[in-house]
């Protein structure tokens, strides 16, 4: 777990949720910029962020992935470190979750849903729905896409990820999620109840 003393602040309750740039505390309502042509992998996207994939052979009901220009952060722009889940009272399994490409923002909805339904609030899928960054969308990427983030921006040198672990939306276990190491690129399943940083993902 990183904790305040690294620049991070961890952030596992509903306290913890405010504004700040691009953090879902904006008082007036943005539109999501339109695409303004084609892109590229590493191509700024509409929204500020960077496109890290693009459907080419039309696999999906979208045609790119743009990373957030940078992570879920607090008033005062340091990032925040959330959970995925509560471990109070044990396990918490969705079961219904997917790793691949395509499916963060299903993902997203269904983990968010579950959390809420179980009384538990301000969670890493949770947090990233109330991403306002210009009114767009954004979802947690699946574990596919947040190693695709690290293989086509981080490795490329762009996205300005601080190192340590991300959250993906993939369910790795009962008690566990898949996170990524934007360090040195490695995945795992990390205890629910462990808090890492959030770097949004939205499809258009």
């Amino acid at each position: 777990m990183r904790h305040a003393s690294l620049g991070l602040l961890v952030c596992a309750i509903a306290a913890c949720g405010g504004g700040g740039s691009g953090s879902g505390g904006g008082s007036s309502a943005q539109v999501c910029p339109e695409a303004t042509g084609t892109y590229s992998v590493g191509d700024r996207g509409p929204a500020g962020g960077w496109i890290f994939y693009v459907d080419g052979d039309d696999s999906h009901d979208f045609d790119y992935l743009e990373a957030a220009p940078e992570n879920i952060t607090d008033n005062g722009g340091t990032t925040v470190l959330y959970t995925w889940a509560s471990s109070y009272g044990g396990a918490f399994l969705i079961g219904s979750t997917s790793e691949a490409i395509g499916s963060g923002e299903g993902n997203t909805q269904r983990v968010a849903d579950a959390l809420t339904n179980d009384g538990q609030s301000n969670r890493a899928a949770q947090r990233t729905l109330a991403y306002e960054h210009h009114g767009c969308t954004w979802f947690l990427p699946s574990k596919d896409e947040l190693n695709l983030m690290y293989v086509n921006l981080h490795q490329a040198g762009l996205g300005d990820f601080p190192g340590g672990f991300y959250w993906s939306s993939s369910e790795g276990a009962a008690d566990g999620a898949w996170a990524q190491a934007m360090t040195i690129g490695a995945q795992q399943s990390q205890l629910k109840a462990n808090a890492n940083q959030i770097r949004a993902a939205r499809a258009f």
